[in-house]
């Protein structure tokens, strides 16, 4: 793009260029002022190009075109079908593995601002849709959702299992979706989740929980992104928490509530606290709802609007993945200089 001063001195170089004379001056200087106007030209250009918003996480690579698909299935003993979606980049390969879990009542189609962004940076997303799904609700079931009843919690022992399902099966899914063939680094993963999708993620980390410190954690998986993390409550104890081992990233804010809660600092900040020493990393960020601003798409329509706070989301946990399954050196600087901070109403705490 040139300003109209840049386009003129380009007119006039070229007009002067294949004038006999020149106006003036020796036939020498017009080179040198050719590469003047172009010099200047390149400058006007460059600057009206904008910087990188400090506090953003740039990674050293350009986003890829990615794929999805929706509505696969895995045969579940005695139980329907686990459906799911998986997203990956349609060029390069192999990439980490991420297995994300929605929260209460969600679906594989929601949190898709969070997938198909670190999608397309370079990993392989799978989302189970688990039981606790509205698409297998029964009309009493969807009321209770729509009263914003949070006791939908059948599934509890089944979600991690959904999570093993899948990567027990990586093998057989990627002889049933041809196009993921060479994709799938089944060495390298990570599980993330949201709300009760968090709690999933926790439990596959080692939390014990329940009356008999129960834990059904699975050693494969190598970090963890708890998007509305649990601490001390009903089945959930200290000593639960610090069962799981790391390295541990919790997303959490100021207005991250579900019906209620008397205490969403302590509450959402627990397992942070209580967690091995060590692993622990948390983004606090003000203001934030429990919706994050949209994270969960089509799926979240009830939910404020808050486009940066989706944004610090994606940013967090793409860093996040970057640094501890691809151990970035550019990404684990990002963090541990909490470069997050610079976009104000942040916080990013490691202990």
């Amino acid at each position: 793009m040139l300003d109209g001063y840049s386009t003129c001195l380009v007119h006039w170089i070229g007009e002067a260029q294949h004038s006999d004379q020149g106006p003036g001056l020796p036939n020498s200087l017009w080179l040198w002022a050719s590469l003047l106007g172009v010099m200047i030209t390149a400058i006007l250009f460059l600057s009206t190009i904008s910087a990188p918003e400090p506090g953003r996480y740039q990674p050293s690579r350009a986003p890829l075109a990615v794929e999805t698909r929706a509505g696969l299935e895995l045969p579940r003993e005695g139980l329907r079908a686990l459906s799911y979606r998986v997203t990956w980049p349609k060029t390069g390969g192999p990439y980490p593995v991420l297995v994300i879990s929605h929260g209460m009542y969600g679906s594989e189609d929601g949190l898709l601002p969070l997938t198909q962004h670190w999608a397309s940076y370079g990993y392989v997303v799978f989302q189970p849709t688990h039981d606790d799904s509205l698409r297998y609700a029964d009309p009493e079931m969807r009321r209770a959702a729509l009263r914003g009843e949070t006791n939908n919690i059948g599934s509890r022992n089944q979600r991690p299992k959904d999570v093993s399902l899948i990567l027990d099966s990586l093998g057989k899914i990627e002889k049933a979706v041809p196009e993921l063939k060479g994709k799938i680094d089944s060495k390298v993963v990570g599980m993330g989740g949201h709300s009760f999708g968090a709690w999933t993620t926790q439990v596959v980390a080692g939390m014990k929980h329940g009356l008999r410190g129960t834990t059904m954690s699975d050693p494969r998986l190598q970090a963890f992104l708890a998007i509305s993390p649990h601490g001390v409550q009903g089945g959930i104890t200290k000593e639960g928490l610090a069962a799981m081992r790391g390295p541990m990233m919790g997303i959490s804010g100021d207005k991250d509530d579900v019906r209620g809660m008397e205490d969403i600092k302590t509450f959402r900040q627990g397992a942070f606290y209580a967690g091995p020493k060590g692993q622990q990393t948390l983004v606090w960020i003000k203001d934030a709802d429990h919706g994050f601003g949209g994270i969960n798409g089509r799926e979240g329509a009830n939910r404020s609007r808050n486009p940066k706070h989706v944004q610090m989301v994606q940013d967090a946990g793409l860093a996040w993945w970057d640094a501890k399954l691809k151990r970035d050196a550019a990404a684990e600087k990002w963090l541990r200089e909490k470069e997050i901070e610079k976009l104000g109403g942040v916080q990013l705490l490691t202990r």
